[in-house]
């Protein structure tokens, strides 16, 4: 126990290391160690520390603290205190390293060896843009003065904007999906996991430069701008609720998730304007003049029988549009007044105004399943998966809330539970919303 204490102690220390793998490493370990005199020190690296992975470390180890409070109140105390006897007594930790020292080692040479490679492309093909996490790259300068001029910040080159507008687009929809899915948990009565991963991309550089020399990107670049700004505001809700002890009431969640949701869905509708603007046809070789070939004669060949292919089973062509009107009649039918989601939206109003509703004795409403979307058809139309994902949220989220309907109807509880109801419904129309946008992108192309 001595020994624990005392490397806890000097892993406390380490955390205020200038070398960030050394913060990482004490990061890791206090978290699995679950050190709690650590916990301050840890949100304050999560918030400010500017090296993303000491952050994303950060978070895992605030995340260990929650995982040992819920199993705490879910009544683990013995499986809690195994593992921590684990750490104390035979320093064992968790599976998260996978990799032997020895091919961590062989891994950041591989690593330096890619740099350096990524360094000489940047050197001979300059227009590839910025290394990633920033680094600078060389230039090559050849020949004069002439040669050494390079676009200027306010002259971007489109292409490179194009791909980092791409790239910031997706990283975007990733975070803000996950704050989505989060939020979808409180609204369900779950916990927040505190340890999922953000990208946390940074804002688009020289935005303003960009859209003065490409007014057609105008639009997408400020909706890149919005949903970063979305972004931000959402995840430090996210973020006080995990580390701050703010609690989300449920409902709060819908004034959360509209911003999330009207973001993802403008995302989605930029897509076509980050397209290329025009295909440059693949030079094709020319042609040989053709010359007089003065035949020999030569004795007849013995045809050689052909070899028999043996049958293979036809691939299977992607058609991401066949699915659309399926699609936009499930839409259609939750909307419906009388459809799942129209009358379970109804009931909840009613509920909350009377405190009960009549429909308590109406046999609940079929629910469809979720819709199967073919591999091909996912791969070949990214939107369109995304469409079907969130449709099928939408109908994940109809279904519970009917169950917590006839609960409440058998408990006597419409008015105690009504408000989570209506935000049930809320969000998954919301899920039905971003989904239509999604499919019009399908449509459109």
């Amino acid at each position: 126990m001595a020994d624990y204490q005392e490397t806890a102690r000097q892993k406390m220390k380490e955390l205020s290391s200038k070398d960030a793998a050394t913060r990482r490493a004490a990061a890791y370990y206090l978290g699995e160690a679950g050190y709690d005199e650590a916990i301050t020190k840890l949100v304050t690296l999560y918030k400010s520390d500017p090296d993303p992975t000491v952050r994303r470390a950060a978070a895992y180890s605030l995340g260990m603290f929650r995982a040992v409070e819920q199993a705490l109140a879910r009544g683990e105390e013995k499986r809690v205190m195994d593992l921590l006897r684990r750490v104390v007594d035979q320093g064992k930790f968790g599976r998260r390293l996978r990799l032997r020292p020895r091919s961590l080692a062989m891994l950041e040479i591989i690593m330096l060896v890619l740099l350096v490679a990524l360094i000489a492309l940047h050197l001979l093909l300059p227009g590839l843009g910025p290394l990633p996490g920033g680094i600078e790259a060389p230039r090559l300068v050849v020949g004069g003065p002439a040669a050494e001029t390079t676009a200027s910040p306010d002259a971007p080159d489109r292409q490179t904007l194009i791909t980092n507008m791409q790239t910031l687009r997706q990283l975007l929809s990733n975070d803000l999906n996950t704050l989505q899915r989060q939020f979808q948990q409180v609204l369900v009565g779950s916990e927040l996991d505190c340890a999922a991963f953000f990208n946390e991309p940074a804002p688009l550089e020289n935005a303003d430069a960009a859209a003065a020399a490409y007014p057609d990107l105008v639009p997408a670049i400020q909706t890149l701008g919005n949903a970063h700004a979305t972004l931000v505001e959402a995840k430090g809700r996210y973020e006080a609720a995990c580390f701050d002890g703010d609690v989300i009431a449920i409902e709060a969640v819908g004034g959360l998730l509209a911003p999330v949701v009207a973001s993802l869905a403008s995302l989605e509708e930029i897509t076509p304007l980050l397209s290329p603007t025009e295909e440059v046809a693949a030079p094709q070789p020319s042609t040989p003049e053709p010359t007089e070939i003065t035949a020999t004669p030569t004795e007849a060949a013995t045809p050689t029988p052909e070899p028999t292919a043996a049958p293979t089973e036809p691939l299977a062509l992607a058609n991401p549009r066949q699915h659309l009107v399926t699609l936009y009649g499930i839409i259609d039918e939750m909307r419906n007044p009388r459809g799942p989601a129209g009358l379970l939206r109804q009931y909840w109003t009613d509920a909350t105004r009377a405190g009960m509703t009549d429909a308590c004795r109406d046999p609940l409403p079929d629910v469809r399943d979720d819709y199967s979307l073919p591999p091909q058809d996912a791969e070949a139309s990214p939107e369109l998966a995304q469409a079907v994902e969130q449709i099928n949220l939408g109908l994940d989220l109809i279904r519970q809330g009917w169950m917590l309907f006839e609960t409440a109807c058998q408990t006597n509880s419409l008015a105690s539970q009504a408000a989570t109801g209506r935000q049930i419904v809320m969000t998954a129309e919301a899920a039905f919303q971003t989904a239509e946008g999604l499919l019009n992108v399908v449509r459109n192309r």
